[in-house]
């Protein structure tokens, strides 16, 4: 299991414990990238946690580029097609963005037909990016 601890203090005295995972501790067969955070208050008890990935960037900027990759497989992002096709099915274009990891892609980029295609085209070269920043990151691939 590789893993990563942060802790931070933020500007309203409340902790913020960052973990950074790179495993399989979900038993699937693949190793999956996880950034999730607990606030704590003062005293320790628990305010808020899990996917708190604006807090988490607000608090450690050095984390920001990362969190994209949340949920991002060594194979591909989490239902990589079928999410990013539902999402622009339903016009919600920035869903979509953000589950094809594809922050630029332009509304006819997601609407036109081909969507699928696109997508399988271009995952080689977002997964060679996954697999630096994993690396960046001090964790092993």
């Amino acid at each position: 299991m590789q893993m990563k601890h942060i802790t931070k203090k933020l500007p309203n005295g409340n902790t913020l414990k960052i973990q950074i995972r790179w495993d399989d501790s979900c038993n699937n067969g693949h190793r999956t990238f996880a950034i999730t955070g607990d606030e704590v208050d003062s005293r320790g008890e628990f305010v808020a946690g899990g996917c708190i990935h604006e807090e988490i960037a607000e608090a450690a900027p050095e984390l920001a580029p990362y969190i994209k990759w949340h949920l991002c497989s060594e194979h591909q992002p989490l239902h990589y097609v079928a999410n990013t096709e539902y999402w622009a099915k339903k016009g919600k274009l920035s869903f979509a963005r953000n589950c094809a990891i594809w922050p630029e892609a332009t509304d006819e980029d997601l609407l036109a037909s081909g969507l699928e295609q696109r997508l399988i085209d271009r995952l080689p070269g977002l997964m060679a990016e996954f697999r630096k920043d994993i690396e960046s990151l001090g964790f092993l691939w």
